[in-house]
């Protein structure tokens, strides 16, 4: 990930954070702290979009039989109509 040719800067973190950083870089197979860092950059990424985007995972559930209607069509709540206009309203009163 780091080919050197990218600039670089100091971050001060505690020696049992560099530690901790070493144990991952180890249990990760990572060439660098800084590959080590970006590993985790890019994880929290990932879980934040999963749990944004599955908000619903494990509340689905399959249809059932009993979640069809009696014609056999999926049930899937009353029909929605479109707000009656005025300009219907007034024609319908004709």
């Amino acid at each position: 990930m780091f080919d050197g040719a990218m600039p670089s800067t100091t971050v001060k973190v505690s020696k049992t954070t560099v530690a901790e950083l070493e144990t991952l870089r180890e249990q990760l197979n990572a060439r660098s702290l800084d590959e080590v860092v970006r590993l985790l950059i890019r994880k929290h990424r990932m879980d934040a979009l999963r749990e944004a985007l599955g908000a619903d995972r494990g509340k689905i559930r399959p249809f059932t039989e009993e979640d069809r209607g009696e014609d056999g069509s999926a049930r899937l709540g009353p029909p929605i109509h479109p707000p009656e206009s005025a300009q219907s309203r007034s024609l319908s009163s004709l």
